[in-house]
């Protein structure tokens, strides 16, 4: 199996510098091992993919991104595994331009996911939309504003808590997966019993009876991330709030 992460900035490709490693990260000794030899994705890679343009339907039309994605399943030694990270809303996309594709969607609890946004910062109920920006370390805010234009009815006012913006497109994400991918499983599942979720991936890729024993210890079994024992209710309000957005504007 080749790995590698795409849609990443362009230093994975341009920069032979070794990269720090995740202790938790079992087996990779390096980050950028499967792009030496990969320049040329630089003439394809655009920036714009992290934050314009996140939803793409069947009839969108992005030849460099095609080109990136062909070149990184061409230099695989055997199958090649992609993981991206910023394609949730770009999946009837790839489902046209990369038909025999085994699209695979792993899914975070909303709640743990929004706290590791977070890095060591607690959740704030008092935070907005508006004052939120300092505490936005991934893409939060960017995706919020570039999915508004698909989907006029995600705007919320400047006042609404971000979580409910999370949330949304968390639930958001899921719901094009149900559609557009051929798997999903859930991180927690995973981590809970590992050979059993393999084991629904490789079904559906026709290999479900491997022996997966040489893989036992690659997953430890983990507890809850976080406790949310403060913010439950709190969660709990917002999460009912963007369940009835949704009703009402996708039945």
């Amino acid at each position: 199996t080749s790995y590698y992460e795409p849609l990443n900035e362009q230093r994975w490709f341009s920069d032979d510098s070794r990269a720090d490693v995740d202790a938790s990260h079992r087996g990779v000794d390096s980050y950028r091992a499967n792009y030496h030899g990969l320049n040329e994705l630089g003439r394809f890679f655009s920036e714009d993919w992290t934050y314009k343009n996140v939803a793409m339907g069947a009839r969108a039309v992005d030849e460099n991104l095609c080109s990136y994605t062909s070149a990184l399943i061409g230099a695989a030694a055997s199958r090649p595994v992609l993981q991206f990270n910023r394609i949730d809303f770009r999946l009837p996309f790839f489902r046209k331009h990369f038909p025999s594709a085994t699209i695979v969607h792993l899914e975070r609890n909303p709640r743990d996911s929004w706290r590791s946004s977070l890095g060591r910062t607690a959740n704030d109920q008092g935070w907005s939309i508006s004052n939120f920006e300092g505490h936005s370390h991934f893409y939060l805010l960017p995706y919020y504003r570039d999915l508004a234009i698909s989907f006029p009815w995600m705007r919320r006012p400047a006042s609404c808590h971000p979580y409910l913006i999370h949330y949304l497109i968390w639930r958001l994400s899921g719901l094009f997966a149900a559609e557009w991918a051929d798997v999903h499983i859930s991180y927690e599942d995973l981590c809970a019993d590992f050979h059993r979720s393999i084991t629904k991936v490789l079904t559906a890729l026709g290999r479900g009876d491997r022996d997966l024993s040489r893989l036992d210890g690659l997953m430890a079994t983990r507890s809850s991330a976080y406790d949310h024992a403060a913010d439950r209710d709190f969660y709990g309000e917002q999460e009912a709030s963007a369940e009835e957005i949704l009703r009402k504007h996708l039945g």
